[in-house]
């Protein structure tokens, strides 16, 4: 087994369940695209404010973020290894 260093550190996004609310869904979220609304469903279970009709989904998301008290957290990535088990 080959050891290929590590992934790339990011910032993960915790929800106040222990969850997180992965970058593709909130870009998904912001652009409005196919899957958003389960995304969103995730934040509204968790207390953020329904969106207006018509409001920017981008502004919607910061609002919704700041409501339900998501933290940011530093993520130094992750080994990764290849080879056959």
């Amino acid at each position: 087994m080959d050891y290929l260093g590590k992934t790339r550190p990011r910032r993960l996004t915790m929800l106040p369940d222990g969850s997180v609310l992965h970058d593709r869904a909130a870009q998904k979220i912001r652009r409005a695209e196919q899957g958003h609304q389960y995304a969103a469903a995730q934040l509204l279970a968790l207390g953020a404010p329904r969106p207006q009709p018509g409001c920017d989904p981008a502004l919607w998301l910061r609002e919704a973020l700041a409501a339900v008290g998501t933290r940011n957290i530093r993520h130094r990535g992750v080994h990764r290894f290849c080879g056959q088990f």
